[in-house]
């Protein structure tokens, strides 16, 4: 996954294979997350936490990760 901040792109690595599901079933450039976790040896982000900053219907209907 990649995410952009202020034009730098971040390659981010998710090991939870159900929180990746969930993820990559979400439409692109349409949601901003805040996301939690640490960089792992290969300068990849290794995210532990995600929070949908801009909940509307659909998330609503499809519910967040715990």
């Amino acid at each position: 996954m990649l995410i952009w901040e202020n034009d730098v792109c971040i390659n981010c690595v998710i090991k939870n294979r159900p929180f990746a599901r969930y993820v990559l079933s979400l439409p692109m450039h349409q949601y901003e997350i805040e996301v939690k976790g640490n960089y792992n040896s290969r300068g990849q982000f290794d995210v532990k936490h995600m929070r949908i900053v801009n909940i509307d219907s659909y998330i609503a209907l499809i519910g967040t990760p715990e």
